[in-house]
């Protein structure tokens, strides 16, 4: 680390910077929003330039946003800690890199707290005068150092780093941040769609008049829902609304998933996953009846553009992102064990292809009770 080249020259620029390290997942980036918006109240842009680097399909729907300055997209930086992932052939090939070698960083906040070689490099790089982070210690397996090595490299580089709590919600960690970035005690508060309604962009094909979402997919097997179920309790809200046609969103990956519901509830039932872009799904939700969503990115989405929202909630990030009182717009269904809290690394499943006992135990009935409440 040592070795590597240290500051080399940057703009002229009056403005003190601010950098946000913010490239990770959609739901994570989305939850984020009323962070962004206060922090930029807090620092105008008549004083202070504020970066944020994202991961570059979430930067394509979030560089509209009043909040930044610059959005800088970036890969995620998790995952791996190679040194030919920030260099190649005597070339730095990280944008966020290349960035802080042509601005001096005044205020770096880290709220995702991922540890690699780019992350640390970067804050040998910039040595900002505040550089704030919250706390990890399940990413601690990427360094085959040991902790105190850890603690003495890698830490001690950061002026203020929050601890990791289980059940914490994210919403809260952003308000600490904020508060020892601002020196004040600021609250955080659900920013209106008015503020951002420029992100969203109608659907190519034509929505019916009267619909609802649900999402049936959450990148991994064992999070999801059955589809069967799902077909069951859609086929179940369509004989009760005659009116009404349910909408099947998600990812690529995730359209035969959709098709296998389709096929099963045999209903008024379109699938869309893979069809939409984040802009234009964001409209899909707004304009939606109800959505009913696995615990996802989308979940979030749906309750920040204020879209009736009920979540299958199971127990690996309970209460980070959902339940939450944050959006009043959203209701959650879980049947909480002691073995909550795990991150997703269930004890009582073999393999990524079976459903976790926690999403399992949420039945068809408690599901449809809850929409024919909330439609």
């Amino acid at each position: 680390m040592s070795k590597c080249p240290r500051r080399n020259f940057y703009s002229s620029s009056p403005l003190k910077h601010i950098l946000l390290i913010s490239n990770d997942q959609l739901g994570d980036t989305l939850i984020r929003i009323p962070f962004y918006a206060a922090l930029r109240k807090a620092f105008p842009p008549s004083a202070y330039h504020i970066a944020v680097a994202m991961h570059p399909t979430i930067a394509k729907l979030l560089s509209k946003l009043p909040y930044f300055d610059e959005v800088i997209p970036t890969e995620q930086l998790n995952g791996t800690h190679a040194i030919f992932w920030l260099f190649s052939k005597g070339r730095i090939i990280c944008n966020i890199l290349r960035w802080s070698f042509l601005h001096k960083i005044d205020i770096l906040i880290n709220p995702i707290r991922r540890r690699s070689l780019g992350l640390d490099y970067l804050l040998y790089l910039s040595q900002p005068s505040v550089s704030i982070a919250y706390t990890s210690d399940a990413m601690k397996d990427l360094f085959p150092a040991t902790q105190s090595y850890q603690k003495k490299r890698f830490d001690n580089r950061y002026t203020f780093l929050i601890e990791d709590k289980n059940g914490a919600s994210l919403i809260e960690s952003m308000q600490n941040i904020l508060c020892l970035a601002t020196k004040k005690q600021v609250q955080l508060s659900p920013v209106s769609f008015d503020d951002i309604s420029i992100l969203f962009t109608a659907p190519k094909s034509a929505l019916p008049h009267t619909y609802c979402v649900f999402v049936p997919g959450a990148g991994s097997q064992f999070r999801q829902w059955p589809p069967e179920r799902f077909a069951k309790v859609a086929k179940q809200l369509l004989q009760l609304k005659n009116d009404i046609v349910i909408i099947l969103v998600g990812t690529k990956a995730e359209w035969s998933l959709g098709e296998e519901i389709r096929n099963k509830a045999d209903a008024r039932i379109l699938n869309w996953c893979g069809k939409t872009s984040l802009s234009e799904l964001g409209s899909i939700l707004r304009n939606s009846r109800l959505v009913l969503t696995n615990e996802t990115g989308t979940a979030t989405y749906s309750a920040i553009v204020g879209a009736p929202t009920l979540c299958l909630v199971g127990g690996g990030d309970f209460n980070a992102f959902f339940p939450t009182n944050f959006y009043k717009n959203t209701k959650s269904i879980y049947h909480f064990n002691n073995c909550f809290y795990c991150m997703w690394k269930c004890c009582k499943i073999n393999t990524h292809s079976s459903v976790a006992p926690c999403i399992l135990c949420i039945t068809e009935k408690e599901v449809y009770d809850n929409l024919t409440l909330m439609i």
